[in-house]
């Protein structure tokens, strides 16, 4: 354990988890793990009814608040993945009436000093040296802290990012219990480690109810007590643990994971990733693909791109009005509500995924032409891992760092700088009359664009508002938000000429990070509002067995907003200036992006 330090935070890097009675008796166990009962038996058959769905609901809420709040060793040694499985099925051997007692027993196992009565205990003295936990995340990683700590009670409770309160109270299956976030260093110490499954082998799979059960309320609950953006995007998410875990009683493993799909989706944030094996994935054996690229421009699904062979049959601007006879708009209206997408991007990123499918069976599409005329035609899907378009992407990706256009403008193609190509840089750029900052795509060198970026800024410039969140008591009740500054300062080359950046709808994270320093700068911004997410990822690996796991989650963890403070999540940057790609360039192949920007500069240039 480790007595905490106030301090600055250093982000990293930016991108884009049987004892208490009526009358508050404690016993205590020393901190010992618990033992397997000799062979483990075979998973029994169990029903699940509405009601016991009701009881496992309501434990699983408990069992991660003691998870992550109850601070001792034991607590924090735990295999709670397998814990939580089974203590589904004890919980399902026996009638409703006996699950709170075997639901008290298991949690005291290995949190003794949780209580079930109806006053709340006393609190550590001022003076008595207590442990507690200090955390921003679920997980520990480079950029967020999760560890125990020790010191004074009076002490830690002068620090914001601890609780003022000594315990939580929580109701286990209809009976009130107190938790407590502060023990006594002796007390800490006691408890048992649950390192195994100790009386079922139920293995690791997501494929079986009692795995998958764990692993959705895990998910929920990290939700619940750590992501940073409920008081951003409205959501009622309590009523969704329930929903989580009754998903698993689906037959189809796929269904199941729409389901939990359907409920990430209510919380908008565009890092939101499930991996899952491809037994349960339903986005897995779509190998085969449309040999199109198709997007939407001016608000129509349009080709935009595709092999050499497609574009022969179908062109580049043509609208596509149905696959195998069934509308774009109603594919998308059928298959965007369990896409765990944010509205503003979840119409796209449905539109690709109704250009895959499982088997190597000709498709036909359904087109416009601009002129209106329309017509089929049935292409063969190409496997999508071997596809190689013709010409350029939609969102066109150079593969240079730097070039110079007409009247000494130079484009800097800022996702692809490295360290080593910087000096480089400086060289050309002594040359510019104005400069256009591409960041329309993901970087490649979050030290590359920093340094960058100082050559046009005249004073220290920061990035957007990003917030910790410190967690102290669950439900995110004891929630104290932390700002994490950091900047940008002018470096020994300084350009003061005409420059414009350009954004794109899909640039996000680490983009919007360097785009809100663009902003503060004063440089205007062409293109598209961008994705709306910034902050660091967490990703928790559920069942972990030796660094392996089946299924991982990924979530933002940290809060980021507009420079102003205004909401960025779901909603994104918007630029300076709205050019979005048009149809007629898609058909004449142009970047009319980087031609308006060009433009834009050019004029600045003139007029000085």
């Amino acid at each position: 354990m480790k007595t905490p330090k106030n301090g600055l935070i250093t982000i990293l890097c930016l991108t884009l988890a049987a004892c208490g009675g009526s009358g508050g008796e404690t016993k205590t166990q020393s901190n010992t793990p618990l033992q397997s009962s000799g062979e483990l038996k075979s998973r029994p058959s169990v029903s699940y009814s509405d009601e016991l769905i009701d009881d496992i609901t309501a434990f699983t809420d408990v069992a991660h608040k003691v998870r992550f709040f109850y601070p001792s060793e034991s607590v924090a040694m735990t295999n709670w993945d397998a814990f939580i499985a089974e203590s589904i099925i004890k919980l399902a051997e026996v009638e409703h009436g006996e699950r709170r007692r075997i639901a008290q027993e298991l949690l005291t196992g290995v949190a003794p000093f949780l209580q079930v009565t109806q006053q709340p205990p006393a609190a550590p003295s001022d003076s008595d040296n207590v442990t507690t936990w200090l955390a921003n995340s679920a997980v520990k990683n480079l950029v967020y802290t999760r560890e125990l700590v020790s010191g004074s009670y009076n002490t830690l409770r002068e620090d914001e990012r601890h609780a003022q309160a000594a315990h939580f109270k929580t109701s286990l299956l209809g009976q009130t219990a107190y938790v407590p976030v502060y023990l006594k260093q002796s007390e800490a110490q006691q408890g048992s480690t649950y390192y195994q499954y100790k009386t079922y082998n139920l293995g690791n799979s997501v494929l079986d109810k009692e795995v998958c059960m764990s692993t959705t309320s895990r998910i929920w609950a990290e939700i619940q007590h750590f992501w940073p953006y409920f008081g951003e995007v409205q959501v009622d998410w309590k009523p969704e643990l329930r929903k989580m875990i009754a998903s698993c009683l689906h037959n189809d493993a796929k269904q199941t994971w729409r389901e939990v799909h359907r409920s990430l989706k209510l919380l908008q944030d565009n890092h939101i990733n499930v991996a899952l094996p491809a037994s349960a994935n339903p986005f897995a054996g779509l190998d085969w693909q449309l040999p199109l690229e198709v997007e939407f421009v001016e608000g129509k699904p349009t080709v935009v791109s595709g092999t050499a062979d497609a574009l022969n049959k179908v062109s580049l601007g043509d609208e596509v009005l149905a696959i195998d006879n069934v509308s774009v708009n109603d594919i998308v209206a059928q298959k965007s509500p369990w896409m765990p997408i944010a509205d503003n991007l979840v119409k796209s990123w449905t539109l690709q995924l109704a250009l895959r499918q499982s088997e190597q069976t000709p498709i036909e599409v359904h087109l416009r032409r601009p002129d209106d005329t329309e017509y089929s035609q049935v292409l063969e899907p190409l496997l999508a891992n071997e596809i190689e378009f013709s010409g350029q992407p939609f969102l066109r990706h150079y593969d240079y760092y730097h070039t110079v256009l007409d009247n000494q403008v130079h484009h800097v193609i800022v996702y692809n700088l490295t360290p080593e190509n910087l000096s480089d840089l400086k060289l050309k750029l002594a040359s510019a009359k104005g400069v256009i900052l591409d960041l329309r795509h993901y970087p490649a060198s979050f030290e590359a664009w920093r340094a960058a970026l100082g050559w046009f800024v005249d004073k220290r410039t920061s990035a957007a508002p990003m917030y910790l969140h410190w967690q102290s008591l669950p439900d995110q009740l004891g929630k104290h938000a932390q700002l994490a500054e950091q900047y940008i300062y002018p470096g020994k080359l300084q350009l003061r000429i005409p420059m414009v950046a350009l954004s794109s709808r899909m640039s996000l994270s680490q983009n919007e990070h360097a785009l809100a320093y663009v902003q503060n700068a004063g440089i205007p911004i062409l293109g598209e509002s961008t994705v709306g997410i910034n902050g660091n990822v967490v990703t928790s690996a559920i069942f972990s067995k030796n660094g392996d796991s089946e299924v991982k989650f990924r979530y933002t963890g940290m809060r980021v907003t507009q420079n102003d403070g205004s909401v960025l999540i779901a909603k994104g940057i918007k630029p300076t200036y709205e050019v979005p790609i048009t149809r007629q360039a898609v058909i004449e192949k142009r970047d009319n992006q980087l031609e308006s920007a060009q433009s834009y500069v050019t004029e600045l240039i003139n007029s000085l």
